[in-house]
């Protein structure tokens, strides 16, 4: 019985661990290139915009929006891998940095980021 609450415990504690990590995270897009459907144009360029994950939403702000605005709830689907609206977020082990791929009907799109808490 010791033994199964030990495991419970840990395991919990492992979640929470997980969940810190990615709760009140702090990233810059660090540029994007686009790829449309349509023709299957490409092109990059730099581009600003700050993602804010907190209590289970994702906040994007940028030069055009000052304001912070929630995209959308976001979810990790995995180790590592976070889906929020058209986004899916790629991060490394540590969460300074990752990529993002958002597509929707008219492009793809990817985006990298560095990272804080």
């Amino acid at each position: 019985m010791k033994l199964f609450f030990l495991l419970a415990l840990l395991l919990f504690s492992f979640d929470a661990v997980k969940s810190a990590s990615l709760d009140n995270l702090y990233c810059k897009t660090m540029g994007k290139f686009y790829i449309r459907h349509q023709d299957l144009g490409v092109s990059n360029f730099l581009y600003t915009e700050m993602y804010h994950f907190k209590n289970g939403n994702l906040f994007t702000t940028s030069s055009h929006n000052p304001k912070p605005r929630i995209y959308n709830k976001y979810k990790e689907s995995e180790p590592l891998r976070v889906t929020s609206g058209h986004k899916v977020i790629i991060f490394q082990n540590d969460y300074k940095n990752g990529i993002v791929v958002h597509t929707d009907s008219v492009e793809t799109y990817l985006i990298k980021l560095e990272c804080e808490n």
